[in-house]
């Protein structure tokens, strides 16, 4: 999947699950009692793996992170069999693992979980896209421009 429109369709279909993870997990199967906190804008939910099945109650963790645009909003991990590294550690990718089925069906059921038809329903404009790059770009240069800011000035020679 290179065509960047698709990414940001998925990007934002990932986006939409991150806004109700409870619901979406439940919807998925994963009717087992979760618990999470907040902790800065990360909440984290946590119960036994639900893609190998395992008994350890706290081998599955999901993180979601509610404003990161530059990071996944939904990553997963399996503590016990590494399940994350044979599915994907994204949304799609814990559907793929839970219902053992191939990245475009479980796109299909993340759709459907949204009553949405086609994944080109989420495919941003052009104008859109152009501002989710820049916003991304602007994003990566800010984070390092604190430490990094004094160094490549001091390589130039400036005095702070």
């Amino acid at each position: 999947m290179s065509d960047p429109r698709l990414m940001a369709a998925v990007s934002r279909l990932e986006r939409k699950i991150a806004e109700n993870p409870e619901e979406f997990l439940a919807y998925i199967g994963i009717e087992e009692k979760l618990f999470g906190y907040s902790r800065s804008h990360l909440k984290q939910l946590c119960c036994r793996c639900p893609v190998h099945e395992g008994d350890n109650p706290k081998a599955f963790h999901a993180w979601i992170r509610e404003d990161a645009l530059d990071k996944p909003p939904f990553i997963w991990r399996c503590f016990t069999n590494n399940c994350h590294q044979d599915f994907g550690a994204t949304a799609i990718g814990l559907v793929r693992g839970v219902k053992q089925c191939s990245f475009r069906e479980a796109l299909k059921i993340a759709l459907d979980f949204f009553s949405l038809s086609s994944i080109e329903e989420l495919i941003p404009d052009k104008d859109t896209i152009l501002k989710l790059q820049e916003n991304q770009t602007d994003s990566i240069f800010q984070s390092k421009g604190g430490k990094n800011a004094k160094r490549k000035s001091h390589f130039r020679g400036s005095q702070d």
